[in-house]
């Protein structure tokens, strides 16, 4: 069986897709470039923010909710999970809701 050139098949491209021009939307487009940088419109940050540092010092000094089972469906493993209540901050303290609080409403 003789082998066509890749010229060869390239015509046969070309002529399938006047013959069919459905097939052109499965011709890879060429790659483009990066979009280049644009300019941005934003303010910069200002040193002196008055935010939360939401640093913890202490991970020990963290509290959980109480801890609830997590069973497979099969059975054979079950994890306890105790979610975090309370991190105590630098600068404060996050409370966190129990997230088993809703389970059992409709």
């Amino acid at each position: 069986m003789a082998r066509a050139s890749s010229s060869e098949l390239q015509r046969a491209i070309d002529r399938l897709l006047k013959k069919e021009p459905g097939w052109k939307n499965f011709i890879p487009k060429p790659a483009v470039g990066a979009r280049p940088g644009g300019i941005g419109t934003g303010q910069p940050a200002s040193g002196g923010s008055t935010g939360v540092t939401l640093e913890e010092r202490d991970a020990s000094l963290r509290t959980y909710h109480a801890g609830r089972p997590l069973r497979s469906v099969n059975g054979i493993l079950t994890f306890i999970e105790e979610p975090i209540e309370s991190i105590t901050l630098v600068d404060g303290k996050m409370i966190f809701a129990d997230p088993g609080a809703g389970e059992g409403e409709p």
